[in-house]
């Protein structure tokens, strides 16, 4: 349903994109790639091993090519809003749809950004795509995320920052109204401090 969707929007929009049902293994297997960009959406917390998946995923990239990963919070907060509140009192998922020990932790996060500039080739930068949801619902602070950026060797480079234009950021009656109205979506250009 949601590749049907996808290829319909892309279709109306007249973009020539390939959508295909495959496991990032699968696509590996294949020999399919390499790919300019590699998107996984709220993907890695419901995958077995997340390391064995991103070290998976970026096989799939050209050299030069972006990963972006969304995932979601491993707190108390997110148990109750995206799966007790998504679940089973908003019901925006079917029930059962996410297993909250798959949530990565704010400390899983910090751990890749801690990492990350081992990683870089001189002068090569780590993308970062986050929204500040999480801080409009007290789940964490921008100075947190600023401390695990430079704790992690890394500077920022430059932010670019939408706001975005779902129904849900204005609509009065979401329960999330007063931080959704508020989110921003930032992509953070970070590189390692020589």
């Amino acid at each position: 349903k949601n590749i049907k969707t996808a290829a319909t929007h892309a279709a109306e929009q007249g973009l020539d994109i390939g959508y295909r049902p495959a496991t990032a293994e699968q696509l590996l297997a294949e020999g399919a790639g390499p790919f300019d960009v590699v998107l996984t959406m709220e993907v890695i917390e419901h995958v077995a091993d997340p390391g064995e998946f991103l070290r998976t995923c970026s096989k799939l990239l050209k050299p030069g090519g972006l990963m972006i990963v969304a995932t979601l919070n491993r707190t108390l907060k997110a148990l109750a809003l995206a799966k007790i509140g998504a679940e089973y009192v908003l019901r925006w998922v079917p029930p059962g749809t996410h297993d909250w020990k798959q949530f990565l932790k704010p400390e899983e996060l910090r751990a890749f950004l801690a990492g990350l500039a081992a990683h870089l080739a001189p002068g090569g930068e780590g993308w970062l795509v986050m929204s500040d949801l999480a801080e409009h619902l007290g789940l964490r602070t921008r100075e947190e995320m600023l401390d695990w950026i430079a704790a992690g060797g890394l500077r920022v480079v430059a932010r670019h920052d939408t706001r975005p234009v779902h129904p849900k950021a204005g609509d009065p009656h979401d329960p999330l109204h007063a931080a959704r109205s508020r989110e921003t979506t930032s992509l953070w250009r970070l590189e390692a401090m020589r």
